[in-house]
């Protein structure tokens, strides 16, 4: 007995004869890295470098927000605004991983002191 298949898209169809085996391999998964992000009264948890769209669709905090990929590396990335409500831990994995993010860009007297050194000779 001949087994055949069809898989519409938008405007493309595929048709599958008999004898056609098709193997989808998801390949790699990555999951997410999450961090919070703050500026004044104003937070933000943001999803980073995840491989499936609807991977956050569990997770309270993202529910009412999309994935974007925003580069051809196929992976996806998505914010959250963050009320007075939410706390830290509403914006982790469910794993438990860690999550905050400090900011690592602090200001360096020694950088400063050389940037003045050299605007000073350049004058």
């Amino acid at each position: 007995s001949a087994v055949s298949g069809c898989v519409n898209t938008n405007q493309y169809k595929l048709v599958f004869g008999s004898g056609t085996r098709l193997h989808c391999d998801p390949g790699n998964q990555y999951q997410p890295s999450f961090y919070k992000l703050e500026n004044g009264n104003n937070s933000v948890c943001l999803a980073t470098g995840f491989s499936q769209f609807r991977q956050l669709g569990n997770h309270s905090l993202f529910n009412q927000t999309e994935a974007v990929r925003i580069s051809q590396d196929s992976l996806f990335n998505q914010v959250a605004f963050m009320t007075s409500g939410t706390n830290l831990e509403d914006c982790e994995e469910d794993a438990g991983g860690p999550t905050r993010c400090d900011d690592a860009l602090q200001p360096d007297p020694m950088v400063n002191l050389v940037s003045l050194v050299v605007t000073g000779l350049r004058v």
